[in-house]
């Protein structure tokens, strides 16, 4: 799910790939500024990845992308967490 606040996208990503540890983020959705919150929980209801995080597009659209849907054909950029900033100011408290 994404939604936009001026030329910020945030995205809500259920789970990660955990082959490669990466997010898909849909490449048309991309925006300058890009907010991403991973809600995976493990068995003890317990975020895996309890920050919010950020990465502008410019970074985004240097990694790998993957076409998903067999409909559509959505352009995915493929992620590595690792790749993602911890916004501090965007956590919740």
């Amino acid at each position: 799910m994404k939604t936009k606040t001026n030329n910020v996208a945030k995205f809500s990503i259920k789970y990660p790939r955990w082959i490669d540890r990466t997010i898909g983020l849909a490449e048309y959705r991309l925006r300058d500024s890009n907010e991403v919150e991973i809600l995976y929980e493990d068995v003890n209801g317990v975020r895996l990845f309890p920050h919010k995080y950020t990465i502008t597009k410019n970074k985004a659209m240097s990694f790998p992308t993957q076409i998903v849907g067999e409909e559509y054909k959505v352009k995915v950029r493929l992620i590595p967490i690792s790749e993602l900033t911890i916004e501090e100011g965007l956590n919740e408290q």
